[in-house]
């Protein structure tokens, strides 16, 4: 779980963001060159929803056919 400040509109609040690890893989040394010398790969994902009016955004979305809150998802692929 990962806390920190999100800022939408000039709007900030604390979120809490759940991470979920997919996987961490050593590159066989053969193939590292090939990799541009990685040795570790690690992927993850985020995400929450957030409500449209917590941040002063949408107040025409009860006139519309569209979901009171925003999906946010991030997917990481990071290496050493």
């Amino acid at each position: 779980m990962v806390r920190g400040p999100l800022t939408t509109k000039d709007q900030t609040r604390q979120v809490y963001l759940p991470v979920q690890t997919f996987g961490v893989k050593n590159i066989p040394e053969e193939m590292r060159a090939m990799l541009g010398c990685v040795e570790v790969i690690v992927s993850f994902r985020a995400g929450l929803a957030i409500g449209h009016g917590d941040y002063g955004v949408g107040r025409w979305v009860a006139a519309m056919v569209v979901s009171k809150e925003v999906d946010i998802s991030i997917v990481v692929e990071a290496n050493r």
